[in-house]
């Protein structure tokens, strides 16, 4: 089980990389807005974070119920939001689990301290 896991995560990462060096009929870069926003002065904004509220959210490959499960977030968990699309959210977790998409209605805004 572990070796299809493993394989099925180097196909996602290799789709992922492949995507990046296509280019948009617009002949923009896909993945150059989802990764950083400048701000005025030339800074680089914080992508949001958020935190998960259910018991357990699976992160899958695509933002689908029928994607492959690549990990799984604990309820309090915090992720940063990379991008959203029909109802899911593409997440990162600081090593948790693999970068993946999770349905949207189980992450809420972080709040600050």
């Amino acid at each position: 089980m572990r070796a299809v896991r493993s394989a099925c995560l180097v196909l996602v990462l290799l789709a992922g990389a492949a995507s990046v060096a296509c280019k948009h009929a617009d002949g923009g870069d896909p993945g150059a807005a989802a990764d950083t926003t400048a701000a005025p002065g030339g800074e680089v904004e914080m992508l949001p974070m958020e935190v998960v509220v259910a018991n357990s959210l699976n992160v899958r490959a695509i933002p689908s119920t029928k994607g492959t499960v690549l990990g799984t977030l604990k309820k309090g968990m915090e992720v940063r939001v990379l991008e959203t699309k029909d109802g899911w959210k593409r997440v990162q977790s600081d090593g948790v689990a693999p970068e993946g998409w999770v349905a949207g209605e189980y992450l809420k805004p972080h709040q600050s301290p």
